[in-house]
């Protein structure tokens, strides 16, 4: 009964670390789901932010290009006449 009595102890104090530790990855994993869709959010408005930014910069080389062609055809005009 002893022998008993000493593995259920030693399986209890096995068992409760594992418990804690349990504990400790449930409450990770609810801060996790909690902040979660906060983050999501800031993603969010950075990838707009950036995409802004980058079809600002788009209309600004093709308004670019627009005018080199422009340029380059008036100058060919000059030569022809």
């Amino acid at each position: 009964r002893t022998d008993i009595e000493a593995a259920l102890g030693r399986f209890s104090l096995t068992n409760a670390g594992y418990e804690s530790r349990l504990a400790e990855i449930e409450d990770g994993c609810k801060k996790l789901t909690k902040g979660l869709p906060d983050e999501l959010n800031e993603i969010r408005e950075d990838q707009y932010a950036y995409q802004k930014k980058l079809l600002n910069s788009l209309a600004q080389l093709d308004l670019a290009v627009e005018c080199l062609e422009q340029g380059l055809s008036d100058e060919k005009e000059q030569l022809k006449g």
